[in-house]
């Protein structure tokens, strides 16, 4: 107070009638030297106002921080270099300083510059009074802030951007502050704020979550997230991972970034959609690579069966032949019939390689399942062992299927005997049912089925069986051929189904848990009944002259042999081609033909339109499964492939008539 003292009695004696006036000069001497120079030590602006706020000194700090020379500044109102939006505010501000005669305290204010700019300072003001208590001087001291202020508002902007992109950011974001044990290792994070897209995310509010314990904060099924998060921050490494967190039906991209030692937080990016789009992509490859293992095996399976079926026709037929050559007591007849039965067996698998390709003979027609289960079930009964119930449950609105009866009757019987072997030797039941599924959109029914079923009505039959269950491993190898989980299978039955079921547009849905048993589901599409359809005229013997030749189309050497051998111990005169070209060439008008032998290897291409063409020069007789279904009016007798001598005369009866009498095999006809 004694400079200020100092300073009031200085400008008293300016005042003076008797002091000389030397206007500023008396002012800025009213200042003592020890105050400028502590202001200047200190790097402080300093500078005296009258009463109206004029300038009557500063230092050269202040000039510096207005950019500005101090004769620029003096004399000047202090309001002439404050901001013009904030002169008005600040002269009533002063007005009331000076009426109240009070220490203004600290105050932060702006000041222009030359430039346009502003600079900021802190301003510390003291009022000098007069005897009379009015004052009539004020000293203030400034600080320019101006650079710490910029970093203030800096660090101001940049919260405020925080907390908008914090608030509005389509991501969950979580802080947390990092739980230290008494060994100063990260062992919990309790929450501490939580962003409105994560209270989305996990259906809970911010109030129930911040400061808690994270696990405690969302208490969902454990899936390690914490500890994982826990592990990073020990390691020192990021946390980044994908996880379902909070949910069970939804993924997250999760983030960890640590803002302070003590201090983390965690950014959650909702990923469920492309993770689904991933899975669907993976499953989509999973069916095609299916499809393609389906389609090579069948071709390879197909391929097999006919090329075998081609060598058992050979040896079938020599062996029937030879046997009919001797008497009836003869004791080779014995080795002759069990080979007649092993070729027999060996046909009966060839025709289930080519059920699982699916080029099995098919006769279509309109049927219902519970009557064709119905039918069946005495045979279902007897082919149960003691220990297994069989119960049922049929849909009686079920709706009609199309398709071949006897493939479909096999396919049941199939899923039943494997449902049996399921249970063993200890007791158990199978349940067979029958419903209606609407698909809406297209169906991926399972390992059984590759391709998806499309939309549509569906007839769907039901095997439930109480057994042991199959490995999910062995899930997606069931239905490959040859594959069996028991010592004595053929690995056939399930292979066979598929191929059935695939060649009625149906598919297969497979349900299994080991230790509690399996369900089987045949889908097949659903029609409404039909007018049944006319069958081409052939009832009745297409010739009445049995010496008419028979003309046998077969492309295989030693098959073609044995049925010309067959046909003329049936009492026929064969006439054999080895290719379709060759047997149409030679029909011209006016040739009389008894009938045709036609093999099913021939057919392809266009084989409803070869076979109608030739149907109406004579009745055929179809050998064999065409490579794609028949409408039925194509052949007049289909035999199977291969067959004996007594299934091939009974052919040629119904289509020719029986022979008068039994005479010795007629020579065959040349050959084209």
């Amino acid at each position: 107070m004694a400079l200020l003292d100092q300073t009031a009695d200085a400008s008293e004696n300016h005042r003076r009638p008797d002091s000389p006036s030397t206007g500023a000069t008396t002012s800025v001497q009213a200042v003592p030297e020890l105050l400028r120079r502590l202001a200047e030590a200190a790097s402080l602006g300093l500078v005296v106002c009258d009463a109206d706020g004029r300038i009557l000194e500063c230092n050269g700090v202040f000039a510096t921080m207005l950019g500005r020379a101090s004769n620029d500044i003096q004399g000047h109102s202090f309001l002439d270099f404050t901001v013009p939006d904030e002169r008005e505010a600040e002269a009533e501000a002063f007005r009331r300083f000076v009426a109240s005669g009070r220490d203004a305290g600290r105050v932060v204010k702006r000041y222009a510059l030359p430039d346009g700019s502003c600079a900021w300072a802190e301003v510390f003001s003291v009022p000098v009074r007069a005897a009379e208590g009015r004052p009539f001087r004020l000293v203030a001291l400034t600080r320019d802030i101006t650079e710490s202020q910029r970093v203030a508002n800096s660090l101001r902007a940049s919260e405020l951007a925080y907390l908008h992109l914090f608030r509005e950011t389509t991501d969950g974001v979580a802080v947390f502050d990092v739980v230290r044990d008494a060994g100063g290792r990260a062992a919990d994070l309790r929450c501490v704020d939580v962003n409105p897209a994560l209270e989305r995310i996990t259906g809970r509010p911010a109030t129930l979550c911040i400061g808690r314990l994270a696990g405690e904060a969302w208490p969902a099924p454990a899936t390690g997230w914490v500890q994982r998060l826990l592990t990073a921050l020990q390691s020192g490494g990021p946390a980044h991972f994908e996880d379902p967190l909070f949910t069970t039906d939804r993924w997250f991209d999760v983030r960890l970034v640590s803002l302070s030692p003590d201090r983390c937080a965690m950014f959650v990016t909702d990923i469920t959609r492309r993770i689904r789009e991933e899975q669907e992509r993976r499953q989509m490859m999973d069916r095609a690579q299916q499809l393609q293992k389906l389609e090579s095996l069948g071709r390879l399976a197909g391929g097999i069966a006919h090329d075998f079926n081609n060598i058992l026709m050979t040896v079938l037929g020599a062996a029937d032949l030879a046997r009919a050559e001797l008497p009836p007591h003869h004791p080779g007849r014995e080795h002759l019939d069990n080979i007649i039965h092993a070729a027999r067996r060996a046909s009966n698998l060839c025709r289930q390689l080519l059920d699982y390709a699916g080029r099995g003979r098919l006769t279509t027609a309109d049927f219902s399942l519970n009557d064709l289960i119905e039918d069946m079930a005495h045979l279902l009964a007897i082919s149960l062992p003691r220990n297994v119930r069989l119960d049922c449950e049929l849909d009686p609105a079920l709706p009609m299927v199309r398709g071949d009866p006897s493939r479909v009757m096999q396919a049941i019987l199939n899923l039943v005997t494997n449902a049996a072997e399921a249970i063993g030797e200890s007791s158990g039941v199978i349940r067979i049912a029958t419903s209606t599924e609407r698909v809406i959109t297209a169906l991926d029914a399972g390992p059984g089925t590759p391709d998806p079923l499309p939309p549509g009505d569906y007839v769907v039959f039901e095997v439930t069986d109480t057994g042991s269950g199959i490995p999910p491993e062995m899930l997606n190898q069931i239905f490959d051929p040859f594959f069996s989980t028991r010592m004595e299978g053929r690995g056939l039955g399930l292979p066979a189904v598929l191929g059935i079921v695939r060649s009625h547009g149906g598919g297969i849905r497979v349900r299994s848990r080991v230790g509690e048993g399996s369900t089987f589901q045949l889908l097949l599409p659903a029609v409404r009944p039909v007018a049944a359809a006319h069958s081409a005229p052939s009832g009745e013997p297409a010739a009445t002259n049995l010496d008419l030749p028979v003309w046998i189309l077969e492309p295989n050497e030693r098959s073609r042999d044995s049925i010309v051998r067959i046909v003329q111990t049936c009492g026929r005169r064969p006439r054999a081609f080895a290719a379709r070209e060759e047997l149409l060439n030679a029909i011209v008008d006016g040739v009389n033909i008894g009938c045709f032998i036609v093999s099913a290897a021939t057919l392809s291409p266009n084989a409803t339109e070869l076979l109608q063409m030739l149907r109406r020069h004579a009745p055929i007789v179809l050998l064999g499964d065409p490579p794609t279904p028949l409408d039925g009016g194509e052949a007049d007798v289909r035999l199977p492939w291969p067959f004996v001598r007594a299934d091939l005369a009974n052919a040629l009866n119904a289509v020719l008539g029986a022979p008068r009498t039994a005479r010795s095999a007629p020579q065959a006809e040349g050959s084209s």
